[in-house]
């Protein structure tokens, strides 16, 4: 295929300082970029006759397709590259993989087979940087539930890398986990591999711990859009959905755009997120209490400032003195 040019490519860089202000005007999901084209696409991914085959789970298949001789070069490197080839492959051009596909298919069986094969464990579908996870993490972020025999077949797969982290926002499998609001396995996983610990998972490029990862809301229906200091406080969220979820279009709700007489509710919990409410409320409950008996835990309730100078304690005071309307003037019109 063509080589390509220095503009070809998504983003394979550190995040910019730009893009971390274009991150401020909305509500992001914390280990990808704002908008994810994919959640409009009303078809399914495009996928090759590998991958495909992959999915369906029956090894004879896959060998027919595979006797075509299709390129599967980029799947079969070990260590993954860090940026794309020069002379790019089909392969290599593929957001996803086949053993991508056969974990989120749920076939294990398939996942042996294709490691037996020499495919890599390690493979970074780099073609789309900003949304590129490991087979390992694919296990736990995108499976409901996760695929937990698929993260164990390849935890214990003497190539894997556990230590592989996503290219651009360096995101780690534990913060994933963490996300899931899931202990046992949050523990499990920790206790997975000596390399595992959760000490491993560190820093992501945006910042955030795994502590601050279970803190963060779920979607922007769990914020206070109504407490000006929190809205301007809170712009990532914790939701591993990759396909439904948008921000709320709070510029519809200006009275100079208003279309509708009947505006769309806000900041309601639908049932799937009843189970992941209960286990924040608990989770945050705790977690205030314990934050501020700490020593010197009541002075950062007083007196520690996020970027914009609110304490903690200021932002607990603006989310009880909020009062619902149907529109807010410090809400920001597109």
């Amino acid at each position: 295929m063509a080589a390509m040019g220095p503009h070809d490519l998504d983003q394979l860089a550190p995040l910019t300082a730009r893009e971390i202000s274009d991150r401020r005007k909305t509500f992001s999901r914390f280990w990808t970029e704002p908008v994810l084209p994919t959640t409009f696409f009303r078809a399914t991914p495009a996928r090759t006759a590998l991958e495909t085959a992959s999915s369906v789970g029956d090894p004879a298949l896959f060998g027919q397709v595979r006797a075509a001789q299709p390129d599967e070069s980029w799947w079969r490197v070990d260590p993954t590259p860090s940026q794309l080839p020069a002379n790019l492959t089909h392969s290599a051009l593929c957001t996803s993989s086949p053993v991508h596909e056969a974990i989120l298919a749920g076939k294990t069986h398939m996942l042996r087979y294709l490691l037996d094969l020499g495919y890599s464990p390690n493979i970074l579908p780099l073609a789309a940087p900003t949304r590129c996870l490991p087979p390992l993490t694919t296990a736990i972020a995108f499976c409901i539930p996760p695929n937990l025999e698929a993260y164990n077949i390849l935890i214990n797969h003497p190539m894997t890398n556990p230590a592989l982290r996503t290219p651009i926002f360096s995101i780690h499998t534990l913060h994933f986990a963490a996300a899931r609001l899931d202990l046992p396995l949050l523990q499990q996983i920790s206790t997975s591999h000596s390399t595992m610990a959760l000490g491993a998972a560190g820093i992501t490029s945006l910042g955030h711990t795994l502590l601050h990862i279970a803190a963060l809301p779920l979607t922007d229906d769990h914020i206070n859009l109504f407490a000006p200091k929190i809205f301007s406080s809170i712009h990532d969220v914790r939701t591993l959905n990759a396909k439904r979820w948008t921000p709320n279009r709070l510029r519809v709700r200006h009275p100079a755009r208003r279309i509708h007489r009947v505006l769309p509710p806000l900041c309601e919990e639908t049932p799937e997120d009843e189970e992941d409410a209960r286990k924040q409320a608990e989770m945050d409950e705790e977690l205030v209490g314990r934050v501020r008996a700490s020593r010197g835990g009541e002075e950062v309730w007083r007196e520690s400032k996020n970027e914009l100078g609110y304490t903690p304690q200021e932002l607990w005071q603006d989310g009880r003195m909020a009062v619902r309307q149907d529109w807010k003037s410090f809400w920001t019109v597109e």
